[in-house]
C-alpha cells in the first residue's frame, strides 16, 4: 500500500513546490487541506484528495492526522492552533490503534536571529547538528513555541523532523495557476523600492542571511520523506532539526544589486541605497510590511552537515542567489507595469 500523506500548505510557495515533487515520485497517496472548492478540483485533477478547509478548522486537521502515515506541514511555523490539531490526531492513532505516527514540521532559520536593524553582522553560525544549542534557543525567537511544544510531545505517540529552511530564492514548482511562485524576503525589498522608487535596506545592512534555492530545497524534503517513512532516519525528534543551505548573503549587497538591477531596467531612476532605521513607521514605508525589520533586518547564519550527510546533493551553488535576484527584479518590475 502507498503511504498515506496529509500536507498543509500545498498551494503556497514552498508546500506547492514539495507537493509536486512527492507527487512525481508517485510512491504517495496525498490529501491536502486547501481553502477553496476551486481550488480543490485542480488539486483532485492532480491526484490529490482535497481536504476542504482552513488552519482553524482543528477538528478537520485532526481526523486527516489520526488516519495518515505521515503528516507533511507546510503551511504556516506561526499557528500554534495547527500544531496542537496534528498532536491531537497523532495521539489518538497510537491510543487507538498502537502506531506511531509521523510529523514533518516545516519551521525555518529565523530561529536564529538576532538583531533587526542592519546594523550588526553576527558572527556565529549555527550547525543543524549541534541539537543541544538549537533546543536551547529561547521560546520568544521566531517558531521557537511551535517547536518547542511539538518537540516537547515528540517521542512516544509520533516521531518527529523540523524542516527549518534560511531564505529560499528560485522560482517555486507548485501546481500551475493555483499555487504561489514567489518567496518571501528578497521580493519584499525589490516591490518595496518599485513602489516607492528607491531602493532601501535595513541600517547599514551589514546583517547576513544563509539561503537556499527552492529546488534544492524540495529535494531535501523528497529525500527525508523517503527516509522518514522507511525507518532510515537516524535523527528524529529532539534530535529532528535539519537545515538546507547553499550559500549566504549580506543584505546590503543585495540591495546594491537589486538597485543596480532595477536602474537598468529602467524600473527606477537611482542606484542609491537608502538606509531605514529600526522604526515601525519608517520600515512599513520602506518596504510595506512591518515584518521586513526581521525578514531583511536580522542576522540568520547556519550551516546543514547533518541534512548533507544523509546524502542531499544541492545543484546550486554560493553565488547563485544574485542571478536569480536579477531574474526576480525583472519578472516583479514587468509585473508592477501590467
Amino acid at each position: 500500500m502507498a503511504t498515506k500523506v496529509f500536507l498543509t500548505g500545498g498551494t503556497g510557495f514552498v508546500g506547492g513546490s514539495v507537493l509536486s515533487r512527492l507527487l512525481k515520485t508517485g510512491k504517495y497517496t496525498i490529501s491536502a487541506l486547501v481553502r477553496s472548492q476551486e481550488k480543490g478540483e485542480q488539486l483532485r485533477k492532480l491526484g490529490v484528495t482535497p481536504i476542504l478547509g482552513t488552519l482553524e478548522d482543528a477538528d478537520i486537521i485532526t481526523q486527516q492526522a489520526y488516519e495518515a502515515d505521515l503528516v507533511v506541514e507546510v503551511a504556516s511555523s506561526d499557528h500554534m492552533g495547527e500544531a496542537k490539531a496534528i498532536v491531537a490526531g497523532l495521539e489518538k492513532r497510537f491510543k487507538e490503534t498502537g502506531r506511531k505516527g509521523k510529523y514533518l514540521q516545516t519551521s525555518g532559520t529565523g530561529i536564529l536571529t538576532t538583531s533587526g536593524d542592519g546594523n550588526t553582522e553576527e558572527q556565529h553560525v549555527y550547525s543543524d547538528d549541534n541539537s543541544d544549542e538549537l533546543n536551547a534557543i529561547p521560546t520568544t525567537h521566531p517558531h521557537r513555541d511551535i517547536d518547542s511544544f511539538i518537540i516537547d510531545n515528540a517521542g512516544t505517540t509520533y516521531d518527529l523532523v523540523i524542516m527549518a529552511p534560511p531564505l529560499i530564492y528560485g522560482t517555486g514548482s507548485g501546481p500551475e495557476g493555483i499555487s504561489n511562485r514567489h518567496s518571501i524576503q528578497i521580493p519584499t525589498l525589490i516591490r518595496g523600492a518599485l513602489r516607492s522608487g528607491q531602493v532601501h535596506r535595513m541600517g547599514k545592512g551589514l546583517n547576513r542571511w544563509s539561503n537556499v534555492h527552492i529546488d534544492d530545497l524540495v529535494e531535501l524534503y523528497a529525500l527525508i520523506v523517503e527516509k522518514f517513512v522507511a525507518g532510515n532516519l537516524k535523527h528524529v525528534n529532539r534530535d529532528g532539526y535539519y537545515f538546507a543551505v547553499t550559500g549566504e548573503h549580506q543584505w546590503g549587497h543585495v540591495a546594491q544589486l537589486v538597485a543596480d538591477t532595477l536602474v537598468k531596467l529602467g524600473a527606477i531612476k537611482s542606484n542609491e541605497v537608502v538606509e531605514t532605521p529600526d522604526d515601525d513607521d519608517a520600515v512599513a514605508a520602506a518596504f510595506g510590511v512591518i515584518r521586513a525589520k526581521y525578514d531583511i533586518g536580522t542576522n540568520s547564519r547556519c550551516v546543514s552537515p547533518k541534512s548533507l550527510s544523509l546524502g542531499w546533493k544541492p545543484k546550486h551553488g554560493a553565488d547563485d542567489v544574485y542571478a536569480d535576484i536579477k531574474k526576480e527584479c525583472e519578472l516583479l518590475a514587468k509585473a508592477a507595469k501590467s
